[in-house]
């Protein structure tokens, strides 16, 4: 009967380590490597108009050639999204109006190639919400 309870104890063990390092792992390249979701044909089609606008103002030539590299066929989605994090940050920089708008464009398909995972619980649930006494040290 102990053996058994042993072996229980193990499972309970390696299920609350799965738990702890889940969320370490969720936020590692490897996990995110592999997760990463490709261009639909809007996203794609949004990303071609957005080089476009970049093209046609001529003023941020590094952007024009980070939005091309997205585009390539074959390009992994991870990589799609380096790229446009790089494009955005140039458009950013650019101080123009009008690029900075493409910029949160970009920022919008960025956030599609990579959703945001959802956590089984939040600290926040699990706090004390109330104030916990505290001992008074004697003097």
């Amino acid at each position: 009967m102990a053996r058994y309870h042993h072996c229980a104890g193990d499972v309970s063990g390696h299920a609350a380590i799965g738990i702890i390092v889940l969320p370490f792992a969720q936020g590692s390249w490897w996990y995110a490597y592999g997760t990463d979701q490709e261009l639909d044909s809007e996203a794609r089609a949004r990303v071609e108009a957005i080089l476009d606008e970049v093209k046609a103002s001529g003023m941020a030539p590094k952007s024009v050639m980070w939005l091309s590299a997205a585009l390539e066929p074959d390009t992994h989605p991870t990589d799609v999204r380096i790229y446009l994090i790089a494009a955005r940050e140039e458009l950013e920089a650019s101080g123009n109006p009008s690029l900075i708008e493409a910029a949160q464009e970009l920022q919008a398909v960025i956030e599609l190639i990579r959703p945001t995972v959802k956590q089984p619980f939040s600290l926040e649930a699990t706090s004390t919400l109330h104030p916990v006494p505290t001992l008074d040290w004697p003097q």
